[in-house]
């Protein structure tokens, strides 16, 4: 397995660096793009710029517990990735890294166009079982989203799907269009506003919180009907708000509970509030019952 030649933590997310070298070159046929002997990597700065971040997805790997090392090590030495470089791998655990921020990647099926020179690339590591683990790397990779858009001063509307890019792709690999990001696509809307409030919080938009109703930095809860849930985690932290940048007010056993309204937030895909009125809960941990 591979060690990371440094790490760090941004806005809650532990990322592994393993930047794939300039001298590296492939070993076998990787794509038409990354031919035997050819560099790895596009070694091309990005020539747009940081213009934003596209979010892919890719497979969760079976009894493989921290998927985001395999496949860095498939993408190099081991030359497994049909020439996909992308700067970032995300799971339920943490990220790693392969590409510098500054550099180019091939991700986005769209040539030397903006996707793949303009924008930095996530690929999240997801399935279409694993509920929970799917939530933790979804949490991550918006976390991670927003600091990336935050360090550039970017906005949400500088946050891009794979999709974005494939009409364009089209006019270079016929028939090259795909569902990407599959798994997140079906409520890219949701993600979409936890890059938001993640990206609020960073900017200090978020930090103060009204109590006369139910809204929250600015973030207004949603009324849903009350439902019943299932705590599936020991210890569940109680928050003040919808969020983890507001404090922890206690925790909450594993057992059956009543949620009364639901909001987006940061940390988590999805935020409840208990009818007790002790505070919210990330619906990550709960299974609707």
């Amino acid at each position: 397995m591979l060690k990371p030649d440094k790490t760090r933590v941004e806005n809650g997310v532990t990322i592994n660096e393993k930047i794939i070298p300039d001298s590296a070159r492939a070993s076998k046929y990787c794509a038409s793009w990354c031919r035997k002997g050819e560099p790895m990597k596009p070694c091309r700065p990005l020539s747009y710029g940081v213009t934003g971040v596209t979010i892919h997805n890719t497979e969760d790997l079976p009894k493989v517990k921290d998927d985001g090392e395999q496949y860095t090590r498939a993408t190099w030495p081991n030359c497994n990735m049909g020439g996909v470089v992308v700067h970032y791998y995300v799971d339920d655990l943490c990220a790693w890294q392969n590409l510098k921020e500054s550099e180019a990647g091939w991700h986005a099926t769209d040539g030397t166009g903006q996707g793949n020179y303009g924008t930095i690339a996530i690929e999240v590591i997801m399935d279409a079982k694993s509920e929970k683990r799917n939530a933790a790397a979804e949490a991550n990779a918006a976390k991670l989203a927003a600091s990336i858009l935050h360090r550039y001063g970017l906005g949400i509307d500088q946050l891009y799907t794979h999709n974005h890019w494939l009409g364009l792709a089209d006019r270079i690999v016929p028939g090259a269009r795909k569902n990407c990001p599959l798994y997140i696509l079906p409520h890219w809307d949701r993600f979409k506003a936890a890059v938001k409030a993640e990206l609020e919080g960073l900017s200090g938009k978020a930090d103060t919180d009204t109590f006369g109703g139910d809204t929250f930095g600015g973030i207004a809860a949603g009324s849903v009907g009350s439902y019943m849930v299932r705590i599936t985690t020991k210890d569940l932290n109680i928050r003040k708000g919808p969020g983890t940048n507001y404090n922890i007010v206690g925790v909450i056993k594993p057992g059956a509970y009543t949620i009364v309204a639901e909001s987006v937030g940061q940390g988590a895909s999805m935020w409840g509030k208990l009818k007790s009125g002790a505070g919210w809960v990330s619906l990550d941990f709960c299974e609707r019952i």
